[in-house]
Order: structure tokens, then C-alpha cells, then sequence
């Protein structure tokens, strides 16, 4: 069942991110990572939908030097592998994670991990859904993507209240 969206929630909201930050080790999971999210972004906005820029890291600590300028951008995805190491990287998926939550990081975090478990962690972790692998087929994708969204909007709206 489809996650009932929070008020204020936009169909458009989808389109409002402009930076997919993919950390992934396997090129042709990249690839296909970056495919899928360009089929939902068409599927929600036509042709006309404005391009995503894709920054493509094949180990955590690529990335981290980024967090710091990445943090306060809303406009900003990431999807974070768990198991880094083909390439070389020590750190594991949920240390970015933890790192994301930490520089307080506004956008969306999404796991993309074969095992379910390591995905229930992500996301206690700080991760707003999980794509999962195989990747999900395009409507399935996009119905994931709304539903980060209304988690994102009602995490922030709890925080909010929390601060005041």
C-alpha cells in the first residue's frame, strides 16, 4: 500500500532535485541507478523535466570530502551501497549515513541494498527508503521516490516541532 502523503506534499516535489550522489562500487549497478532515476523523472515530468546532474563515487570515503558543501542543499539524493570494498573503500554504507545525519544533510537518502536487513538499517539509520536489488521497474521507482518524499516531510516536520 501507497504511504499516505502529508499535506503541503506536491507530485511536483519530485521534480524540485537536481544532484544524485551514486556510491556504488559496481559500475553497471551505477549505470543502472542512474538510468532508473532518469525513467521516474520522465515518468513525473515529461520531456520536459528538468536534467539531473549525477555525481558517481565508487567508495565512501570519495565522498565524504563533499558532505560539508552537500548538507544544507534540499535539492540533492543519495543512494549508498553497503559493501564498498571491490574498489578499495573501508568505510561501509552506513558510515556515510551516520555522516549525512551528523552534517545534518537535508535531501534524500536512499539505500540500494540486496539485503533487506542492511536496508532496515539504513533506514534506522537515516535513510528515507530503500530501492532495494534488484532495482525496482519504473512506476514501482516513482511510487518509492514519492513515498521518500512524505517520509522526508513528516521527519522534518516532527523535527521542527521537537525544536520548538
Amino acid at each position: 500500500p501507497a504511504a499516505e502523503l502529508p499535506p503541503g506534499y506536491d507530485e511536483n516535489m519530485l521534480l524540485k532535485f537536481r544532484v544524485v550522489v551514486v556510491v556504488e562500487d559496481s559500475e553497471m549497478i551505477r549505470r543502472t541507478i542512474i538510468m532508473k532515476f532518469k525513467a521516474a523523472r520522465r515518468e513525473v515530468g515529461g520531456d520536459g523535466a528538468p536534467p539531473l546532474d549525477f555525481q558517481e563515487h565508487e567508495t565512501v570515503e570519495s565522498v565524504l570530502p563533499l558532505i560539508d558543501s552537500l548538507a544544507t542543499r534540499t535539492d540533492v539524493i543519495f543512494t549508498v551501497d553497503q559493501n564498498l570494498d571491490a574498489k578499495g573503500g573501508v568505510l561501509r554504507g552506513n558510515d556515510l549515513i551516520v555522516a549525512l545525519v551528523k552534517a545534518n544533510y537535508r535531501g534524500l537518502i536512499f539505500s540500494v541494498s540486496g539485503d533487506e536487513v542492511v536496508a532496515e538499517q539504513h533506514k534506522k539509520l537515516g535513510a528515507h527508503a530503500s530501492l532495494g536489488k534488484p532495482l525496482p521497474k519504473k512506476k514501482d521507482m516513482v511510487t518509492i521516490l514519492e513515498e521518500a518524499c512524505a517520509t522526508k516531510m513528516k521527519r522534518d516536520a516532527s523535527e521542527k516541532s521537537h525544536s520548538q
